[in-house]
Formats: structure tokens, sequence, C-alpha cells
């Protein structure tokens, strides 16, 4: 039996059609790909394929329509299906509209919301019409029509059938009437878990805030040293790794710069999947995980934390925290000469405002480290410079500076080691802890300190009177 319910301008209907695509607030259509279920007469379809749609199907379980759609679009694909059958494919957008209070039970709202999430796209949209009852409590409400008895769920109910799909919901507006029962519109995504990001500086209490945040739990949080002492672990299985005296980017970021980031990376991505994973059955407001370690500061955990936000970004909604808050000083040391400024240990009452190693590079039989300083006073200039290898003091030598930028040349007896030309020379430094005393004209001195050629710590010694 046919009926004229969508209007066109040759053929008036039951319902404004025009009005009802004014309400449905639809996103550019230009290049996306289109399913209308319910399509009726193909209204919709016809809309989204003149505004530039490269795929659009219509798909309704009345013969009459879907032959009536044909004849007004004939360049689109209409589909006589009933709604248990939907297209075995994705879409940008999916329509259902003025077809939810046909559907007979919960379960059945439920599983037709769940076929309707399947055919969007990670990022796809479903515009739902619904009719709303505005009825309190989780229910479905019976109306009695002349075409036969329709259910409208409350809004109570109608979102915990989304939940249930995997589905949230944007309240977009009213729509038009129907039985007395106002019809709403809401734009859908399929669920997206939560990554967090809880970033700072060194002893600013990111561990602490990812484990308030995560309620105790600690299988939503990601330990980022945790994952890269593993990835060191499984890239050097000969070598011990403490924690304590050494961090897993830093060290991987000096060993293997070329890949250091995609490894870590790979494992980040990873440890977060598995979280999701195990949080996989909960309730949907429970499905988030923290991660926690990320300096906001350091260059190797920037370079690791745009890498993860290229492989998270399609499947999960990213935030991002980071302290606001200046650090406490950390009189970690009796005499109290050190503050822990976001990573960097500075001494009290120092020139230095800022530093970093740029290169530690093989010079005939001499090793020449380069490094940049920034002072607060123009006359602290940097004199000599005393190396420290693996706590044994080497010999004194002459800095080159010009501005802020510093070199120091190094005998590679300092090291251990006689003959640059030794193939294993690289190795071995790679294998040394070495710190570097930097002595000023105004007789302080400060140690540029680490594991790594790349990011140096500061400390402090006073220079022997």
């Amino acid at each position: 039996m046919f009926f004229q319910y969508q209007s066109f301008d040759d053929a008036p209907g039951m319902v404004d059609s025009r009005a009802k695509l004014m309400a449905f607030r639809l996103p550019p259509l230009q290049g996306l790909s289109v399913l209308d279920v319910g399509c009726n007469e193909g209204y919709y379809c016809g809309v989204a394929a003149r505004a530039g749609a490269t795929r659009v199907v219509g798909l309704d379980g009345n013969r009459d329509f879907i032959a009536a759609a044909k004849r007004r679009f004939p360049n689109i694909e209409f589909l006589c299906r009933s709604w248990d059958s939907l297209p075995d494919e994705q879409f940008d957008l999916v329509l259902f509209t003025s077809g939810f209070h046909y559907l007979p039970t919960i379960e059945a709202a439920v599983a037709m919301l769940g076929r309707l999430a399947r055919c969007l796209k990670k990022n796809g949209t479903l515009v739902l019409e619904v009719g709303v009852a505005p009825d309190a409590g989780s229910q479905l409400v019976e109306v009695v029509r002349p075409d036969g008895q329709v259910r409208y769920p409350t809004i109570e109910l109608f979102i915990s059938m989304l939940r249930q799909a995997g589905l949230v919901e944007r309240y977009m507006g009213q729509s038009t009437s129907g039985d007395g029962i106002e019809r709403q519109v809401f734009h859908c995504k399929r669920f997206k878990p939560s990554v967090l990001f809880v970033r700072g500086g060194h002893g600013v209490g990111k561990t602490r805030m990812a484990w308030a945040v995560s309620g105790h739990d600690y299988r939503r949080i990601v330990s980022v040293d945790e994952v890269a002492h593993r990835a060191f672990s499984a890239l050097y299985p000969d070598e011990a790794f403490d924690p304590r005296i050494l961090n897993g980017i830093d060290e991987l970021s000096a060993r293997v710069p070329e890949k250091a980031v995609a490894l870590l990376v790979d494992h980040l991505f990873q440890a977060i999947e598995t979280c999701v994973a195990e949080t996989s059955n909960r309730s949907w407001d429970s499905r988030a995980v923290l991660v926690d370690g990320l300096s906001d500061v350091l260059e190797p955990h920037a370079r690791v934390y745009r890498g993860l936000l290229e492989r998270l970004r399609d499947g999960y909604l990213i935030w991002n925290a980071t302290c606001q808050t200046p650090p406490d000083r950390d009189w970690w040391d009796t005499q109290g000469t050190y503050f822990d400024a976001y990573g960097y240990l500075l001494p009290l009452n120092d020139p230095i405002e800022a530093g970093f190693v740029t290169s530690a590079e093989l010079s005939g039989n001499d090793i020449v480290i380069t490094f940049v300083i920034t002072t607060a006073h123009a006359d602290a200039e940097p004199i000599t410079a005393v190396v420290v290898v693996d706590g044994k003091i080497g010999g004194k030598v002459p800095v080159t500076s010009q501005g802020t930028n510093c070199s120091a040349r190094f005998g590679l007896k300092t090291f251990g080691h006689a003959d640059s030309t030794n193939a294993s020379t690289p190795q071995f430094l790679a294998e040394r802890k070495v710190h570097i005393a930097v002595e000023f004209s105004d007789h302080t001195a400060s140690f540029l300190t680490t594991a790594t050629a790349e990011k140096w710590l500061f400390s402090r010694t006073h220079r022997a009177a």
C-alpha cells in the first residue's frame, strides 16, 4: 500500500520533509558516504546526492516506497530490505528517522541501534530522530495510532539503550511533532575510550594524580617508566636496567635515536590497547586509560607524545593534563643546595638558567662535547671543565665558548680508551656514565650529568680552594 508520506515539490505529503531536513542539522555531505535506513521515497537520499555525497544508499522494507524512490532518483542505489538486514559496509553518515517508535521492545531497539552502530565508520555520525516520551523513569510509553500501536522511550531509557549499543549522543534540538510526542534529533557516534595523558616535570605529582583520577585502579594506568623499561630490556636482554639510575626514554633516545620513538610508541600503544581490553566489560563511563610519566618539557618525551597522538587519534578521545603549579623546592640533600625544576636539578645561587648537550663526537684520539649554557649573568663565563667517568675524575681542560655555545675536548685516555680507530670505541663510550663539571669565572661550578648524550641534568660542586 502506498501513501504520500514525504513531501516533494510535485507531491505534498504527510510531513514537511524540508522542515525535517533543517532540524536534522546534517554536516556538509560533500565527499561522504550516506545510508538512509527507512528511506521511504528517498527524499533525504536525493538531498545527499545533490550535496555531493560520493555514495548514497537508501533502504526500506516497503516495495512501493522503494519503487517510487527508484523512479525519482534512478542513479541512487535503493534496497528493499528489512531493518534486520543492513548493508555489510560502513558509512560516514547514517540516518534513521521517523522509525524508532516502530521497534516493539527494548531488546529490539538495542539490537537495531547496534546494527546501525556497526554501519558507522570510526568517525561516522548516526542521525536519529526519536520521539521521546516526557514520562519519568526508564520505560517504553505506548501510543495507539490509526496504523497500530507504537512505543516511545523516555529519555532515561533512550540514553541507556544508546550506551548498551556502544553509542554516545549529542542533542541537536527538536524536530516535528507526532502523536502528541515531541520528536528530538540526536547525532550519535560510536563510543571511543578515553586516554588521559598526565604530564609534567619530575617530582610534580604525576603518578599521584593518575592514581587519584583512576579511582585507585592500577589496571587503568599505563606507566611510561615501566613500559620504557620493558622496551629497553627487550632491545638489550643481556643488560641490567636499574630504573633508579637510568631513564628508559633517554637511554633509548641516546642509543638508538633513529628508532627510539617508534619503538616506544609501539610499546605504549600496545599497553594502552591492553588496558582498554581489560576494561571492556565495564560500564561505558569507566573505560578510560591514564598515561603517567611523560614530561611536558623534555624533547624525547615530546616526540613520543606526538607519535602516540597520531596512533591514537582515530580510535580514542585524547585528553591532556599538565601541572600548572610551579614545583616546590626539593631539599633532597642535607645542605639544601639543590632544587628540582621540571626534571632539572638546578643548584641554588648558580648562574646557570638552562643547558643541554648538543653532541658528543670522536675527533682523532679525543672526544669533543659541545653544549649550550644560558646564564643569569653575562659575566659568568665558563672557563674550564672537568670530566668524571664512572665516578673517576679525569683531567681539567679549557672550555671554548662563543656566546652560549661551548665545547670541551677530552682525551680518550680519560675514558679508559687509547685509540679512536678501535671499532668498539663508540659502544664503549655509550656504556660510560659521564658527568661534566663546568667551572665559571665567579668560582662556582655545575655538573652536567647524564646517561645519554641528548639531555643532561644539572647538579653542583664547589671548586677546590
